[in-house]
């Protein structure tokens, strides 16, 4: 399974995104970064995509996790995410039959 958190910080908060990044716990074995990619949006800010990639066994561990970690990010002024589970192809028709 894999996560995509979708996130958005306005430019002035840069330095305390960077400072928080710098600060955060890192990820546990059971998740592995597939990548971290972000864009610059005029009168929006830095745009993020990060995707997270785990065992579908690993579930609770994993989501607990990610969701301490957005809310450290949320000290950064004017940050915003969403968090979308995304899950195999094969899994989801399995949920359709």
């Amino acid at each position: 399974m894999i996560v995509m958190n979708i996130s958005l910080v306005p430019l002035q908060s840069m330095e305390a995104l960077v400072k928080c990044y710098m600060e955060v716990d890192p990820f546990p074995d059971c998740i592995t970064e597939k990548g971290l990619y972000s864009r610059f949006a005029k009168g929006v800010g830095m745009e993020s995509i990060h995707i997270l990639e785990f065992d579908d066994s690993k579930l609770a561990e994993a989501f607990e996790f990610n969701g301490k970690r957005i809310l450290a990010f949320s000290s950064v002024p004017g940050f915003s995410c969403s968090s979308q589970p995304w899950t195999p192809i094969e899994e989801g028709l399995k949920m359709l039959a």
